[in-house]
């Protein structure tokens, strides 16, 4: 794999092998790199590879069903990722209802429903890409971390994209612009929940980054691998890639670099 590529480790069931061969063949980029078990040659110890290749990965990209969740073996890899600290992309390709211990580990991690875009994998293929950009962005272990520090200095974000229901938001970089969320038909994304407020609060951009701004009364939570936050009446830098969640409501962010 080249050594300035993010290199994504790929934990799936050998009974999907086919769609996430297709996946991964579409996805694949050059400066985008992917593990995946069926790379492994005769003879290896096969344990050791995954273990090796999941410890040298940026990134682990998780594709879920029931039959992934029946697996030990993929346990064991996610698991393992979780242990290492590693950023983890959960793709749904079945409607799969994780056990609690894995939605207090994984719920938080960016998703993508691919099993609501059946019907236009296009749209799926999209919100992939523009998950695996983000990444690309993100200083990873593998990475020099003097280049990695200059280019994220050099670097401004030009897109902030929020992800709700499966639909897509686009926040605009303009510095007097709130993108409001919540209740109100008014809002520019309206969640469908009696939990949140009518506003519950707004994403704006200010000196190259954008912030989230709490102005409800339960408050606002934000996920990242950085940061557990709760916000009341107050403002935080979002982070490259994340979650906000307020009312039960979850939206899963991104920038996309310059």
């Amino acid at each position: 794999m080249q050594s300035n590529a993010l290199q994504v480790a790929v934990s799936y069931s050998h009974h999907d092998a086919a769609c996430v061969i297709t996946d991964i063949e579409r996805l694949a980029k050059p400066n985008i790199t992917f593990w995946i078990d069926r790379n492994i040659t005769g003879g290896v110890v096969w344990r050791e590879e995954i273990a090796q290749n999941f410890g040298a990965a940026d990134l682990v990209m998780a594709f879920i069903s029931d039959s992934w969740l029946d697996s030990e073996y993929c346990r064991q890899e996610i698991s393992y990722a979780l242990d290492h600290g590693k950023p983890i992309l959960c793709v749904y390709i079945d409607d799969t209802q994780l056990t609690p211990g894995l939605q207090m580990s994984l719920n938080h991690r960016q998703t993508i429903a691919r099993y609501q875009h059946t019907h236009n994998l296009d749209s799926y293929y999209n919100l992939a890409d523009s998950a695996l950009s983000a990444f690309t962005h993100k200083p990873g272990p593998s990475r020099n971390p003097a280049i990695a520090t200059q280019m994220t200095t050099r670097m401004l974000p030009k897109a902030l994209h929020l992800i709700y229901n499966s639909n897509q938001y686009d926040v605009t970089t303009s510095p007097n612009t709130r993108f409001t969320l919540g209740r109100s038909s008014e809002c520019n994304l309206v969640l469908k929940s009696d939990f949140v407020s009518r506003v519950h609060g707004y994403v704006f951009f200010s000196q190259g980054k954008y912030h989230y701004q709490d102005t409800s009364s339960n408050g606002t939570q934000l996920l990242s691998n950085a940061k557990d936050l709760h916000l009341q009446q107050a403002s935080s830098e979002l982070a490259t890639v994340g979650q906000i969640i307020m009312g039960g409501a979850i939206i899963n962010y991104h920038t996309q670099g310059s």
